[in-house]
């Protein structure tokens, strides 16, 4: 036939080439993949527990807010700092005086109180217990002092605890500004709160401490008056 030749060659082989199709990726190893597996897991496990942690601290500052919020609107916050904490955190070495219990601006029983210094801790605290309307209440407030680190800070700082009978009740943050000449202990934020009778008994202690200091201050001042008034002949 005319495709038949005469004369036969033996047939030309083509080379074979190996070429790799476009985007051939290579195979990991079954330890890449353990591996790729496990750092997959792990960053979603992370974001899970991240995500966890963060619904929680935002539900945790919101009850923080309405404590503090309630603390705030109530007058206990107030009633505990500044009033009754500057009234009796002297009352351990006041109470040795015979004559201490004028100077006592509320009804109370059964005082005692005690310092204690942490010398490695850098803190004062300061301990009173009483009674109030036959309950027993304990005042627990720790001096931490001032920020070493903030030279430009002039607030020394503190935490107060307040207990009705082995219960804390109220627990706060206190901050005062010593830069000035006359400086009280005040709330900043709160750590503890139970709702409960004492806190009406709270706000009554501090409205005894309020009214006495209200009414000495007034006595002073018409004192004063009556004083130089014997002095003084108008025409």
């Amino acid at each position: 036939m005319f495709w038949r030749s005469k004369s036969k060659k033996p047939p030309q082989t083509a080379p074979q080439l190996s070429v790799p199709f476009p985007n051939q990726k290579n195979e990991p190893s079954p330890e890449q993949a353990i591996a790729n597996a496990l750092r997959d897991y792990q960053t979603q496990f992370y974001d899970e527990v991240r995500n966890a942690l963060d619904h929680d601290a935002e539900e945790a500052k919101r009850v923080v807010a309405r404590a503090s919020k309630i603390v705030g609107d109530s007058g206990v916050g107030a009633a505990l700092a500044p009033v009754l904490l500057e009234h009796i955190q002297h009352w351990p070495s006041w109470s040795t005086h015979a004559n201490f219990l004028e100077f006592v601006k509320f009804p109370t029983r059964y005082i005692s109180g005690s310092y204690h210094k942490d010398e490695e801790a850098r803190t004062k605290t300061t301990l009173v217990t009483f009674a109030y309307n036959e309950t027993a209440y304990t005042l627990k407030f720790i001096d931490e002092g001032m920020f070493t680190f903030a030279t430009d800070d002039m607030n020394t700082y503190g935490k107060l605890e307040f207990r009705s009978g082995d219960s804390l009740v109220l627990g706060i943050d206190v901050s005062k500004d010593i830069s000035k000449e006359y400086s009280y202990w005040w709330l900043t934020d709160v750590f503890a709160f139970i709702p409960g009778p004492w806190m009406k008994d709270l706000v009554e202690m501090a409205a005894y401490i309020d009214g006495k200091t209200t009414r000495e201050r007034e006595q002073f001042h018409n004192n004063l008056a009556l004083e130089r008034a014997k002095n003084i002949k108008l025409p």
